[in-house]
This record gives C-alpha cells, sequence and structure tokens, in this order.
C-alpha cells in the first residue's frame, strides 16, 4: 500500500516536478496549496488538494491529517523566519503522526553558518522521526524561471560572476529523487547531495543555450551592480537581490563547483545534464 504523501510549495518549479512524478507512478499525492486555480494550470488536477495556510495552525493540522510522508519544502523567508517555520512544521507533523519528512535544503548548507536549511536539518534529526535531506545545487531551470525575462527580451545575462563554476542540477532529478525517498525507504536517515554530472560556468551555460536556441545571448556584466540591475529586469525585490549578490560571491569561490555521485547512485543513471536541459527547453527562449 503507497504511504500517504503530503507536498508543500507544490505549485513552485520542484513541487509542481515532484507532484508530476508522483502521478505518473499512479500515486496520487496531496498538495497543499495557498490557490486552487494555480493547481489547476499546472496540471495537477488529479492531486487531493488542500488549503495550506502557514500562518493558521488549524490549516496546517488539518493539511496533515492522516499524513505519513512529508515533504517539505520552506517559502522564501527572511533566514530566521524560515528556520522557525520549518521547526513548527516538523513540531506540528511529528503530532499528526508523520513518519518520515523528506526536506529540501541546499548544496553545502552544512558549510554555510547563516543557513535556516541548517538550523531545519539539525532539528529534523533531533526530533524522532525519520528524515530525508535533499541538498540540490543550483536549478537548470533557473534560466528558463527566474532569469527568463532579460535573456528572451533583450538577449542579455547579467551575472558578473559568468566564469564562475557551478554543478547545475535539473528539477527533474530533484523529483525522481524525491520521489524514490518517498515511495521507499532506501533513503532513509541520509543526506542526498544533488549536482549535475559536470560543473559549468554561467557562460558557458548561456553559450549553450544561445547555440541550441539559435539566438545570441549576451554576458554582459561587469560589476555587482551591473548584476543588480539586471536581478531588478528580472523582476526581484531588493532581499531577493541581495540574497543573490551573497550566492553569487559564494560561487565566485567555488562553493558550488563540486560534482557529487548521488544520483547516479540512487537511481542508477548519470543526472540531466545542462545540454539535455537545453534541449527540452529550447521553446522557452525563442
Amino acid at each position: 500500500m503507497d504511504p500517504t504523501i503530503l507536498i508543500t510549495g507544490a505549485t513552485g518549479t520542484i513541487g509542481s516536478e515532484l507532484s508530476r512524478e508522483l502521478l505518473k507512478k499512479g500515486v496520487k499525492p496531496r498538495v497543499g496549496v495557498r490557490d486552487f486555480e494555480k493547481v489547476e494550470s499546472l496540471g495537477l488536477g488529479p492531486a487531493d488538494n488542500i488549503i495550506l495556510n502557514y500562518e493558521d495552525d488549524s490549516s496546517i493540522r488539518e493539511a496533515f491529517k492522516g499524513i505519513d510522508k512529508l515533504f517539505l519544502l520552506l517559502p522564501g523567508l527572511e533566514p530566521i523566519e524560515k528556520a522557525q517555520l520549518g521547526i513548527k512544521l516538523i513540531n506540528l507533523a511529528k503530532g499528526a503522526g508523520v513518519e518520515h519528512i523528506v526536506d529540501l535544503s541546499t548544496m553545502r548548507s552544512v558549510d554555510d553558518p547563516k543557513s535556516p536549511h541548517l538550523v531545519v536539518e539539525k532539528y529534523l534529526e533531533t526530533s524522532g522521526l525519520n528524515y530525508t535531506h535533499l541538498c540540490p545545487n543550483w536549478f537548470n531551470q533557473n534560466f528558463s524561471n527566474f532569469f527568463l525575462k532579460p535573456i528572451k527580451q533583450f538577449k542579455r545575462f547579467g551575472i558578473y560572476t559568468a566564469d564562475a563554476k557551478v554543478s547545475f542540477i535539473d528539477v527533474r532529478d530533484i523529483a525522481a529523487i524525491a520521489a524514490k525517498a518517498l515511495l521507499s525507504d532506501d533513503l532513509l536517515n541520509q543526506t542526498i547531495t544533488l549536482t549535475g554530472p559536470e560543473s559549468i560556468s554561467f557562460k558557458e551555460a548561456i553559450e549553450t543555450i544561445s547555440q541550441i536556441a539559435d539566438i545570441e545571448i549576451k554576458c554582459d556584466a561587469g560589476n555587482e551592480e551591473d548584476t543588480r540591475a539586471f536581478l531588478k529586469l528580472c523582476n526581484w525585490e531588493e532581499k531577493g537581490i541581495n540574497r543573490m549578490v551573497e550566492l553569487l560571491r559564494q560561487t565566485s569561490e567555488g562553493f558550488y563547483a563540486d560534482v557529487y555521485p548521488d544520483i547516479q547512485k540512487v537511481l542508477g543513471r548519470p543526472p540531466i545534464s545542462f545540454e539535455e536541459y537545453a534541449k527540452d527547453y529550447k521553446e522557452c527562449f525563442v
């Protein structure tokens, strides 16, 4: 018998991909959302939709009723607020009888003392619940989501650390690993670091998109201020821009360059490459 699974962040990039992955496997997840219409627009109609309001504990308790396994994806909040919400959700999940939490963290969270994900990971490990930490690197899909507007409209990419190497990961691989963790006990109480098969620079990524989509995209950010202007074109708010600039500083120091073998070990196949991603998402850029 399949476990009863609740997916938080179900209308986001990863949550929606995970929902589709489970539905393909014949498993109907419960998805916690604020807006039922957005679920329908993402093609998640067969899922069991329930309103989940993090500011309303009664809403959370209702969503957690009868749940065996929880996919925990925290929203974009300030670090302290994110950590506090993670701890609250773990406590409420435990009180509701949830047995296993698969939490979405970040690559090298253990090396970042400012990371709220690290706080949540450590709390979960001492909660008495089974856990699986998923620690992905930067997503391939950031280019077709967060960075898309200036790439598509202005044919430019303005990240000043364009030569920094990153082992970009595809969200479809994250969803496949998350589904494996939720549908079996193979990954209980483990940390899985998720990267692509190679480390490439932002510039190389843009060159790949340019070649496959047959468009010319310029990498033209000379400094941090140019990058801030670029992110404003992406409709980012100031808090998000500040966090991204901090991440880019880490990137320039090689923080996200390492390649890990975890996907090959768990799925028995190599991760999706950036070139494969660019081919599959070609129409987004033209």
